[in-house]
């Protein structure tokens, strides 16, 4: 009589209990009993009880007859399928139960049977490279018969030694890196290009390019568009790396780095700010980098202009930590626009440039000639200069000199006055030898003061304009320098024309005399002498004009390049008819004839006005509008390039006039005489 009794319990999630228990009555008595618990694990206990006695002939246990790979085996490939053989027909599932790998696979494996003996092994993403694994199958498996493993089957083995980085440049961590810097990986075998690009990433992202040598062993990445500066580049190495054999990378990895901070203008921080206006003419322009840089190459990149011109100002440089300070040599022009630019070519320390030129402007004041001082008046008891027009006056050592004119009374003077001050001054002669003149000119050349034509009243000829030139080396001994005057009949003594109410100035290391008016009307000619003897006729200019302003100054279109400035005047109009003229004229050497830059300045025409230069600006002060009217100007005009006018309104004790003179005195314009319809002025002034 046999008892076959089996129970079969199950708990929990892939826990099977199973527990077979065998009586046999007679003289054999076999428990059994398998229990199964947890996922994947099967636990079988055996009890066999009795006399253990059998009759007849026992079964054969499974057992593993080989396995694919053997045991043992290096070098085994990613994709890999380990076949393992068995003796007998197996129970699928026992085996399964009975299967572990280590170390586990992250994605697992899986399993299929080619048949009931022979069991196939897949890791799902392949066996690691350069891993040793260890695959086991307890004796928990058994056969079809419920016969278990004979023995636990151990298979141990090594996978192919996979790609390696074996260097990554920039290093890790490494710091002030070109922008332009690529990122080179070396590795130790000949690589998939397409998947080993599509694995490596780069934050931040950018347009990259990829190069190959060293038969795919080397790959090199560049940025088309440059790292940003001073920021961290991190260069990631993923397991789909793989070389030409579809190996993956052994030692996937990462690294940083970072570029330099590429040296630059703090313009925010700069002086005067961008788009400043009302400078002060005496500023410094101070330029503040973010890191310290090579002094020497940014002054040498440093240029300050003045708008519209090529011409850098000059000046010097000072250092505050990293600020350069820049100091011009003379004030800036007034009511100008000035162009601040650092080219790209300074650098720091690690010969790094910036990315591109810095650049930013600004603008001076408008608001000098706000302080006028009256210098000098004439009382009763006053022994100084009478009251004068149509004089001269000049600056020469250290002094002012006031020479000739005509007194209220329409007589011409043939007195020299002199002053260290404006203020008090002295009579140096009542007797000049070039004899009682108004409408004359003077200035000063090659140390020397120079005096040319003018007007005297002849006892029996009447007016009389003259062409003569003297010199004084020290303003009170004169020379003639033109040949004996005949004074009954005043010949010509020079090439040019006798001429009163012209201009005489010092230009380009010459003397030159041009404009006014002579016996025969007005006169447009300009002439040039280096003695004073010897004159050349220059050019004409299309307008014949006299009392006209002429300065020498810069001309701003055209480099800076200095010019005869011709301003204003009394001439002929379009329609043939003497009026006061608002046209700017210039003459340069380079030239020979004159250019005409406006027709119509846009400010009130005049004549007989003084013009000076001051803080690099001309100054239009007073004149005549219409002789006619008896009519002034009351303000003074002033430009730094003869087109566009600032107006300054004068002191409210300052009587509009025309044909008085002014010149540059002490850091100040000083002005003197004049005259009006009610008044022939003996006043000086100065204006700040």
């Amino acid at each position: 009589s046999n008892t076959n009794t089996a129970t079969n319990t199950e708990t929990g999630s892939n826990t099977t209990t199973d527990t077979n228990t065998n009586t046999n009555t007679s003289s054999n008595t076999n428990t059994a009993t398998n229990t199964e618990t947890g996922s994947n694990t099967t636990t079988d206990t055996n009890t066999n009880t009795g006399s253990n006695t059998n009759t007849g002939t026992a079964t054969e246990q499974p057992k593993v007859l080989s396995a694919i790979p053997e045991s043992y085996s290096e070098n085994i490939m990613p994709n890999q399928v380990l076949t393992i053989n068995f003796s007998k027909t197996m129970e699928r599932a026992s085996v399964i139960n009975a299967l572990t790998i280590s170390p586990s696979l992250s994605q697992g494996y899986s399993t299929s049977w080619a048949n009931d003996k022979t069991l196939n092994i897949t890791a799902n993403n392949g066996w690691l490279p350069n891993s040793s694994y260890q695959v086991s199958i307890d004796t928990t498996a058994k056969d079809s018969e419920g016969q278990y493993l004979k023995a636990t089957f151990t298979l141990k083995f090594k996978t192919v030694i996979g790609p390696l980085v074996t260097s990554i440049s920039p290093s890790n961590q490494e710091t002030d890196l070109p922008l332009n810097t690529p990122i080179e990986i070396l590795f130790s075998k000949p690589m998939n290009t397409s998947l080993t690009q599509s694995s490596i990433e780069v934050f931040p992202s950018a347009t990259l390019s990829y190069e190959w040598t060293n038969s795919n062993k080397k790959l090199r990445i560049t940025n088309s568009e440059d790292w940003s500066e001073y920021s961290y580049i991190r260069v990631v190495i993923k397991e789909g790396v793989k070389d030409t054999d579809s190996i993956a990378i052994s030692n996937p990895q990462s690294c940083s780095f970072r570029t330099l901070l590429l040296p630059e203008v703090v313009t925010k921080n700069c002086k005067p700010e961008p788009n400043s206006v009302s400078v002060a003419t005496n500023t410094e322009i101070i330029v503040v980098f973010n890191k310290e840089v090579n002094k020497t190459s940014a002054e040498s990149a440093f240029s300050l202009k003045m708008s519209n011109s090529n011409v850098a100002i000059a000046g010097n440089f000072r250092w505050e930590d990293n600020k350069m300070i820049f100091k011009p040599q003379s004030k800036l022009v007034y009511n100008y626009q000035y162009n601040v630019r650092l080219d790209a070519t300074f650098y720091d320390d690690n010969g790094s440039r910036p990315k591109e030129s810095t650049t930013w402007s600004f603008k001076t004041e408008e608001n000098e000639g706000n302080h006028w001082s009256k210098l000098y008046l004439q009382n009763l008891n006053d022994l100084g200069f009478v009251p004068r027009t149509d004089h001269s006056m000049v600056t020469f050592n250290n002094s002012l000199w006031i020479i000739g004119g005509l007194d209220y009374f329409g007589n011409p003077l043939k007195d020299i006055y002199k002053s260290t001050n404006g203020s008090g001054w002295s009579l140096v002669t009542n007797t000049a030898p070039f004899g009682a003149r108004f409408g004359h000119s003077c200035t000063v050349y090659n140390n020397k003061i120079w005096l040319s034509g003018g007007i005297t009243i002849d006892d029996e000829l009447g007016v009389v304009y003259l062409n003569d030139v003297w010199n004084s080396s020290n303003g009170v001994d004169w020379v003639k320098v033109t040949n004996a005057r005949d004074t009954s009949n005043y010949v010509d003594e020079t090439l040019f024309s006798r001429r009163a109410f012209h201009n005489m100035l010092t230009y380009k290391g010459k003397l030159w005399v041009m404009l006014g008016e002579s016996p025969d009307g007005l006169v447009g000619d300009i002439w040039s002498s280096t003695d004073g003897i010897t004159w050349v006729d220059r050019s004409n200019i299309d307008i014949p004009r006299k009392n006209a302003s002429a300065i020498v100054f810069n001309d701003r279109e055209d480099n800076n390049y200095e010019s005869i400035f011709v301003i204003g005047g009394y001439g002929k109009d379009s329609s043939s008819q003497e009026v006061a003229l608002n046209e700017l004229v210039l003459f340069k050497d380079k030239n020979t004839n004159w250019s005409k830059k406006s027709e119509n300045l846009g400010i009130t025409k005049c004549f007989g006005s003084a013009a000076v230069v001051y803080n690099n600006r001309i100054w239009l002060i007073g004149g005549e509008t219409d002789s006619a009217q008896n009519s002034y100007v009351s303000e003074a005009l002033v430009s730094n390039n003869g087109i566009n006018w600032v107006t300054i309104p004068f002191n409210s004790d300052f009587m509009p006039r025309s044909n008085h003179q002014a010149v540059i005195f002490n850091s100040m314009i000083v002005i003197s005489g004049g005259k009006n319809s009610d008044s022939t002025f003996n006043e000086v002034w100065s204006i700040k």
